[in-house]
C-alpha cells in the first residue's frame, strides 16, 4: 500500500521572508493547545468579567482586563481621544489613563483604578496543539455565550501568531466581533485579540496574538504620543490573508512614512518587497532589512531576513553572519536556526546543518525545541535515530498531532508497525480534523493485517476531505478484500477515480471488483484501462486472463497468461494465473508446473499452494497433493479450499476415514456449500454409506442442479 508521510516542513524549505501563511488542514503551525488535566477551565461568568467597554468620546470598542486595573486594548483606536473611560459588565464607568503603549504590537494598556474585574487567563498560543475554531463572547439580551469562528489563516510574526477568523461556512447565526474583543480557546483562555481590518472589499477579523498582550503587560513601555491611528500590522495581515501584494506594498511604504523609526515596519517593508513583483524587490528588500537591524540591532527577525536577502545573491558569508546575529540575539528564534541549516545543506555542509539544529534543540524551548527537533529527525538516515530524535520533540509538544504522525511514519520506515499505529492513534486523538494522520493510521493498519480498523481509518479521512481520492481508493480495496462487499468497493473506486485517482492499480482493482459482482463487460473495460496505463505489468494481464476463464474464451484466456508470465517471469501471480488457464485446459502436467514455479517464487502465497494441489490430484501425485494441501492450512489454518482440495487426496487415495471426518466437520461448518456436499456424497457411497449418500445429494441437488448431476453420472448412476 502506498504510504502517505505529511511532516512539518522539511529542513530543505527554502528561507522565508514573509511571514508564514498556514491554511489548517495543509501544514503545521501551532495554536490553542488543550489545557492539562490540572488546569480549571475558566466559567462564562468569570470570561464575561474579563473584557471590559472603552469608551473615548463617540467611540465604543472592547478591552480585555490583565491584571486588576489594568485594560489591553488597540492603540489605534486610542489614537487622537482627548480621554478614556472604562466598564465593566452592568457596572458604572471608570475613568483611565494610558500607561503602556507599543504601536508596532498595536498594543495598549489602560490603568483603571478601582475597576471590579477579572483578569483574563492567558494561553501559549505559539505552543499548542492546532483547531479550526476559535472563540468569542457574544452579548445578545442581556445573555452571554461563546460564538465559534473559524481559524482561516495563520500567520507568525514576532513572538506570536496572527489569525484570520471568520464564520462557519454552515452557521446560520450572524454577530459582530468587537475591536479589542478577546478570541478564545476551547478551554476558555485568551489567545489572541480582535482586531477587524475594513481596507479591503470586505472586512476581516483578525486577531493579534496573545504573547503581545503579555509582552506589553510585563514590560509596560512607556507610551509614545501620539498615536497612530491606522493599525498598520493588522493591515499588513489582513493583505497578506487576502493576497494582497500590491496593497501589501502600499501600505507598508506608508508605515515607514508614519513610522520612520519603527523597525517593525521596516522589517514589514523588506517582507513585502520580497512578496512583491517589483523588478528591484531583492535590492530593495535588503536595504529595507538593513534600515531595520540599524534602528535595532535586537530585532533578531530583522537579522534573519537580512541573512536570507544575502542567501539569495549567494553572498553567504554574509548571509552566516546574518543568521548566527539573530541567533545569538534570541538563542530561541528557530527560523533563524532554520534558515541557517537551510544555507549549509545548499553548500554541501551536511555536517554544519546537523550541528545547527542540534543548538537549536538545545537553545529552545517548547514549539522552537520541538521544530528543531522535527528538522533534525528529517536529516537523520537511520529511522530509529530519527525516531528517537521525533520522540523528544513530542515530549516537548504533547498536543501537536503532526509531531505524532512524523513520529509514526518514521516508526513505520523503521519497520515498528505496532509502534508506529500507537503514534499514529495519538496523532488522531490530538488531532482528529487532520487528513495525514487517519490516511498514515490506515496504511500502517492494512500493512499490520487489521482491515477493519484500517477501513474505518480511511472512512475518517474522506469524511474530513471527501475530496481525497487516495483514501477512496484503499476503502475499496479493503471492501473489497476484506468484506467481500464489491458494490460498496466499486462506488468507492468510482470516488476515487473522480477525485483524482487515475492510476493503473485502481483500473485494475475497480476491475476485479466488477468481475466479483458479475459486470464482466465493465470489468473488461477497466482492466483496459489498467493494461493501457501501464502496459508493462504483469498483474493486470493476469486479471484479464482470469476474466476471460470466466466468459469461457480459454484461447483469450492462454494468451494473456502467457503475456503476464512473460512480462513478471519473477512474479508468482501470472504463473499462478497460467497454471489455472492450463487446468481449464486439462493439460495437467503444465498446470503442475506452472503453480509449483509460482510456490518457488512465492512460497507463502496459500492459493498457489492450493491449486498446486489440485493439478497434483489430477496427476495422480497424491502424497504431494496432500502435502501441499498441508501447506497451505500452514499459512492459512482453516482455509476451506485448502481442506477441501486435502479432502479430495484422501478419497483419491482411498483414504476414507480422514476424508469422512474431514468433509464432515465442513458440512457442519457450512451445510450450504456444494462442493463439500458433491465430495461427501462421492466418500459416503465408497464407504458403503448409501442412505447417507442419497440425502448429501438431495441436499446438493438444492444447491447445485449441474454439479449434482455430474456427481450422480459419476458416483450413484451405476449404484443400484
Amino acid at each position: 500500500m502506498q504510504r502517505y508521510f505529511l511532516r512539518k516542513a522539511s529542513a530543505r524549505r527554502p528561507a522565508a521572508h514573509q511571514l508564514a501563511i498556514c491554511v489548517l488542514g495543509a501544514t503545521s503551525c501551532g495554536l490553542l493547545a488543550p489545557a492539562s488535566a490540572q488546569e480549571k477551565t475558566p466559567r462564562l461568568e468569570d470570561l464575561v468579567r474579563s473584557e471590559v467597554v472603552v469608551v473615548t468620546g463617540p467611540s465604543v470598542f472592547a478591552g480585555v482586563v490583565t491584571a486588576p486595573g489594568k485594560v489591553a486594548t488597540l492603540c489605534h483606536r486610542l489614537a487622537g481621544a482627548a480621554s478614556y473611560e472604562v466598564q465593566a459588565i452592568d457596572g458604572p464607568r471608570y475613568p483611565a489613563r494610558l500607561v503602556a503603549s507599543d504601536q508596532d504590537r498595536d498594543v495598549c494598556i489602560l490603568q483603571a483604578d478601582n475597576l471590579p474585574a477579572r483578569a483574563a487567563d492567558i494561553a501559549n498560543a505559539q505552543s499548542s496543539d492546532q483547531t479550526r475554531v476559535a472563540r468569542v463572547l457574544i452579548n445578545k439580551d442581556g445573555h452571554y455565550r461563546f460564538g465559534d469562528l473559524q481559524v482561516a489563516y495563520q500567520g507568525r510574526v514576532v513572538d506570536g501568531i496572527y489569525l484570520e477568523l471568520k464564520p462557519p461556512i454552515l452557521s446560520s447565526e450572524s454577530f459582530v466581533v468587537r475591536d479589542g474583543a478577546g478570541v478564545y480557546d476551547w478551554k476558555g483562555r485568551l489567545v489572541g485579540m480582535a482586531s477587524v481590518d475594513t481596507s479591503g472589499p470586505s472586512s476581516l477579523t483578525m486577531a493579534l496574538p496573545v504573547e503581545w498582550i503579555a509582552h506589553v503587560d510585563s514590560r509596560m513601555p512607556p507610551p509614545e504620543l501620539p498615536l497612530t491611528a491606522a493599525a498598520w500590522m493588522n493591515q499588513a495581515r489582513a493583505l497578506e490573508a487576502r493576497g494582497n501584494r500590491d496593497g501589501l506594498l502600499r501600505n507598508n511604504l506608508r508605515w515607514t512614512e508614519d513610522r520612520p523609526q519603527s523597525a517593525w515596519a521596516w522589517n514589514n517593508l523588506g517582507n513585502a518587497y520580497m512578496f512583491s513583483r517589483e523588478a528591484d524587490k531583492l535590492p530593495r528588500g535588503m536595504a529595507a532589512y538593513q534600515r531595520a537591524v540599524e534602528l535595532d540591532p535586537r530585532l533578531a527577525v530583522a537579522w534573519s531576513n537580512l541573512g536570507n536577502a544575502y542567501a539569495e545573491t549567494r553572498d553567504v558569508p554574509r548571509a552566516i553572519d546574518a543568521y548566527r546575529t539573530a541567533t545569538r540575539i534570541d538563542p530561541a528564534y528557530s527560523l533563524a536556526w532554520k534558515n541557517l541549516a537551510n544555507l549549509y545543506i545548499k553548500t554541501d555542509q551536511r555536517s554544519e546543518a546537523i550541528s545547527t539544529l542540534k543548538l537549536a534543540a538545545s537553545a529552545g524551548k517548547g514549539q522552537s525545541r520541538a521544530q528543531a527537533l522535527n528538522d533534525l529527525a528529517l536529516m537523520q538516515t537511520d529511522p530509529r535515530e530519527a525516531a528517537e530524535t521525533l520522540r523528544q520533540a513530542v515530549a516537548e509538544t504533547p498536543g501537536d498531532p503532526l509531531l505524532w504522525n512524523s513520529l509514526g511514519a518514521t516508526w513505520q520506515k523503521a519497520g515498528d508497525l505496532d509502534k508506529a499505529i500507537r503514534a499514529y492513534e495519538v496523532a488522531v486523538q490530538a488531532g482528529p480534523r487532520f487528513l495525514a494522520p487517519w490516511v498514515n493510521l490506515g496504511n500502517a493498519y492494512a500493512h499490520a493485517k487489521q482491515p477493519a480498523p484500517a477501513l474505518q481509518a480511511f472512512r475518517m479521512a474522506t469524511a474530513i476531505d471527501p475530496k481525497y481520492g487516495l483514501a477512496w481508493k484503499w476503502q475499496g480495496v479493503l471492501l473489497a478484500g476484506h468484506e467481500r462487499d464489491y458494490k460498496r468497493a466499486i462506488a468507492a473506486f468510482i470516488e476515487a477515480s473522480k477525485n483524482g485517482e487515475n492510476g493503473a492499480d485502481l483500473w485494475s482493482e475497480l476491475g476485479a471488483s466488477y468481475q466479483q459482482d458479475g459486470q464482466l463487460d465493465k470489468a473488461q473495460e477497466a482492466y483496459g484501462k489498467a493494461v493501457e496505463r501501464e502496459p508493462k505489468a504483469a498483474l493486470h494481464r493476469a486479471r484479464l486472463s482470469w476474466l476471460y476463464l470466466a466468459q469461457r474464451r480459454l484461447a483469450d484466456a492462454s494468451q494473456a497468461a502467457e503475456e503476464a508470465v512473460r512480462l513478471g517471469p519473477l512474479e508468482a501471480i501470472p504463473w499462478d494465473t497460467l497454471g489455472s488457464v492450463r487446468t481449464h485446459q486439462g493439460q495437467w502436467p503444465q498446470a503442475v508446473a506452472a503453480h509449483r514455479r509460482a510456490t518457488e517464487l512465492d512460497p507463502r502465497m496459500a492459493s498457489a499452494w492450493i491449486n498446486l494441489g489440485t493439478a497434483l490430484n489430477e496427476t495422480g501425485q497424491f502424497a504431494e497433493a496432500k502435502e501441499a494441501s498441508m501447506q497451505a492450512l500452514r499459512l492459512e489454518p482453516g482455509n476451506r479450499a485448502a481442506q477441501t482440495t486435502l479432502g479430495v487426496s484422501y478419497i483419491r487415495s482411498k483414504e476414507f476415514a480422514p476424508a469422512v471426518d474431514l468433509f464432515e466437520k465442513l458440512n457442519r461448518e457450512n451445510p450450504n456449500d456444494a462442493l463439500v456436499l458433491a465430495n461427501l456424497t462421492s466418500v459416503y457411497r465408497r464407504t458403503g454409506k448409501t442412505e447417507e449418500a442419497l440425502n448429501a445429494h438431495t441436499r446438493l441437488q438444492k444447491l447445485d442442479i449441474g454439479l449434482a448431476q455430474r456427481v450422480y453420472d459419476q458416483e450413484l448412476k451405476a449404484q443400484p
